[in-house]
């Protein structure tokens, strides 16, 4: 067994740190051929989310430089990442993708979409063959014991994630949802989870701004979903100012949402633009 896993997470690392290390799934499939290809490494998987960015590898010796691997491949110094990083290996690489994988190590504990994620970034891995008998076993036994985890003890008894999470929180403030118009930003597998559950919480309108416009609505399956969400082409058009600041963001490279939007959102609502708010954004 020489497993070896190197990573940043949202306990480790702050937003800033993590999107610099983050992929985008359309970058995956070369990631997960250049880590196996690494000196060292003999099958590697990489997991991209919101919250952590981990390289999963079999290695040769059992001490691959991981270290050097993200160096080389993200263009930074690893003295800026050393703060930051978690490594792990042998049994105790395999007992935190266990965690990963049930949910155990997620932000909101017990929230169904990390296994989701894992298994997309094991089935990415393995269709450029990059996965071979070894984290084959590893993954399918995760797998594996996260559906046991959900159904034999009470992790998996509430339905939650990042996204209800946020719609709660949303709903503590404002004290209903109901008729409420709502801004998201981002219309990505997080975004329609959010959007479901405003829907569900009797939300009159749901506007939905993206970097690109044609994507910018969650899929529309029924008709009281295409009139509640309204896909818009900015966030700066008037719509968005009337509406409750709630929302969830993609990393992008350049600021989608800026200062003057929500200092002008904020005084149609009860809550007033921080003073720490950097001035130039």
């Amino acid at each position: 067994m020489r497993f070896q896993l190197i990573g940043v997470n949202h306990n480790s690392a702050p937003v800033e740190m993590r999107e610099r290390l983050a992929i985008p799934e359309s970058s995956l499939p070369d990631a997960c051929r250049d880590l196996a290809a690494h000196p060292g490494i003999e099958e590697g998987i990489v997991i991209s989310t919101c919250n952590r960015v981990e390289f999963v590898t079999h290695t040769t010796n059992g001490a691959a430089n991981l270290r050097g691997f993200l160096r080389e491949h993200f263009r930074v110094q690893t003295r800026e990442l050393e703060p930051h990083l978690y490594e792990y290996r042998e049994e105790d690489a395999v007992r935190h993708v266990f965690r990963v994988a049930s949910s155990l190590d997620s932000m909101v504990v017990g929230e169904a979409q990390i296994l989701g994620q894992v298994k997309e970034a094991y089935a990415t891995a393995r269709a450029v063959g990059a996965v071979r008998a070894q984290l084959e076993q590893l993954f399918v036994r995760a797998f594996a014991v996260a559906k046991r985890v959900r159904t034999e003890t009470a992790v998996g008894s509430a339905s939650v994630s990042i996204a209800s999470v946020a719609v709660e929180l949303a709903k503590k403030i404002f004290g209903t949802l109901q008729g409420k118009t709502v801004f998201i930003v981002g219309a990505g597998k997080m975004s329609e989870l959010a959007a479901c559950h405003l829907m569900a919480h009797g939300c009159a309108a749901i506007f939905v701004s993206n970097r690109t416009y044609e994507p910018s609505a969650p899929k529309q399956s029924s008709r009281a979903r295409s009139k509640t969400l309204k896909p818009v082409s900015n966030p700066d058009c008037t719509h968005s100012t009337s509406s409750q600041p709630l929302s969830r963001c993609k990393i992008i490279s350049k600021p989608f949402v800026r200062r003057r939007l929500i200092a002008y959102a904020a005084v149609s609502v009860r809550f007033r633009p921080s003073r720490n708010l950097p001035s130039k954004l």
